[in-house]
């Protein structure tokens, strides 16, 4: 079905094509006439100047805006190219094609007014204005048929454009198409390959981590037993030549340490035998030791065993010296510790008298502590009743005031007595 689809996709876009190519040359074809009608213009002005050269400045300046002169158009809208070109022959031969629309009959009626003889200067004779509407004529028929020409371009333009994009879109379907072929061959062989089927295994032989899900073995893969089995007579084969390679490495670097401590060993040796040699032939060997060797060899005695002799005596005193420091010393080690033993006596007598003078602080403490709240109660005795005395001094004060002021106001209550006579009446 899709096959299908693609080819007639195909037949389509390959007649578009077709069309898109014919559609190019006449766009060429049309291109052309309009580069004709672009030089066509430069003629008619030129043709229109040399047949009005023979007239006066003035009257050439109003032929020329005379000329220029157009019709308002009124077919602007809905127009086709063809129409546009009946227009122009109709401008031309004068005459009403049956194709015309109104508005293209109104410009021709337009053009027809223009042409009338009517509201011109006296210095415009009858023959000028018939050269003016001539060339004006053909001017018009030029434009209209550069318009047409150009609205051809555009439509062919616009048409191209759409068949275009009708090939895009046709090949967009064909390659959603092919998409959709290889989604569908794809899920044909993943059907094909990836069947369903039901195998029971021993759960020691499942490596999977399982959930209870058919997802856990999505991405399963199944191995033989057998070639597992391969795998792991290899990797014994491999560990046990590994384990051989590192005890023959190890073998190896022993007999590699020996040697190179057999070989330090002898270096060692032959310098030091260098170094007695370089000793003895630094040696001098002096008149007093030939004399010493003559003399033994003769059984003599020689001035070095006399030196001997002198030497023994000396080891015997310096020995009957280090035996008395010796004695001296052992004393001395007694009296050491004698005086530690002593030491530790009198440790043990200073820590019992300590323990007395800290029992007598303790209760000399405790008579200080008893002696001192005894002066504070008494202090605080006092206090008390100092102020329970100075409680009473200001009662007494108070009251003394009290009395003070009835004693005013018991004053005032008694009247003034006036001095007066007493008058005889009789």
């Amino acid at each position: 079905m899709f096959r299908k689809q693609i080819k007639d996709t195909e037949a389509i876009m390959d007649k578009v094509k077709e069309t898109i190519a014919d559609l190019n040359k006449e766009m060429d074809e049309c291109r052309n006439n309009l580069e004709t009608l672009s030089t066509k213009e430069k003629i008619l002005d030129k043709a229109f100047r040399r047949d009005i050269q023979e007239l006066s400045p003035i009257v050439q300046e109003f032929a020329i805006k005379l000329y220029k002169k157009r019709p308002k158009p009124t077919y602007r809208v809905a127009i086709t190219s063809a129409v546009l070109r009946d227009l122009a022959k109709c401008i031309i031969s004068q005459e009403r094609s049956l194709a015309l629309t109104p508005e293209c009959l109104d410009f021709l009626n337009a053009v027809d007014v223009l042409d009338e003889f009517v509201g011109l200067p006296p210095t415009i004779d009858e023959a000028t204005w018939n050269i003016i509407c001539k060339h004006r004529r053909l001017r018009i028929e030029y434009e209209v048929k550069l318009r047409a020409v150009q609205m051809q371009i555009s439509d062919g333009e616009a048409t191209l454009a759409t068949l275009q994009r009708r090939v895009y879109f046709k090949k967009e379907k064909i390659a959603k198409l092919n998409v959709e072929i290889a989604k569908l061959r794809s899920d044909y062989l993943t059907n094909m390959h990836n069947t369903q089927m039901q195998i029971v295994l021993r759960r020691g032989l499942v490596e999977v981590p399982l959930t209870g899900s058919m997802h856990d073995f999505d991405d399963a893969i199944l191995v033989p037993r057998k070639e597992i089995e391969e795998i792991n007579t290899k990797i014994r084969e491999a560990g046990s030549k590994k384990l051989q390679t590192i005890l023959q490495n190890m073998a190896f670097h022993r007999v590699i340490m020996a040697t190179e401590w057999e070989h330090q060993k002898e270096r060692m040796e032959i310098n030091d035998l260098i170094e007695q040699t370089n000793d003895v032939k630094s040696v001098k060997f002096t008149r007093e030791m030939q004399q010493y060797i003559k003399a033994k060899a003769m059984g003599r005695k020689t001035e070095a065993d006399s030196f001997e002799q002198e030497m023994e005596a000396m080891t015997a005193n310096y020995e009957s010296t280090i035996k008395d420091k010796r004695e001296k010393y052992a004393k001395l080690h007694k009296q050491i510790n004698f005086y530690k033993e002593q030491n530790v006596n009198l440790d043990q007598a200073i820590q019992n008298i300590n323990i007395d003078v800290c029992y007598l602080k303790i209760h000399e403490e405790h008579d200080l502590a008893s002696k001192e709240k005894e002066m504070v109660d008494a202090r605080m005795n006092a206090l008390l009743r100092r102020s329970n005395l100075i409680q009473q001094i200001q009662e007494n004060h108070q009251e003394i005031l009290v009395l003070q002021t009835e004693l005013e106001l018991l004053r005032l209550k008694t009247y003034p007595t006036f001095q007066y006579k007493v008058i005889n009446t009789e």
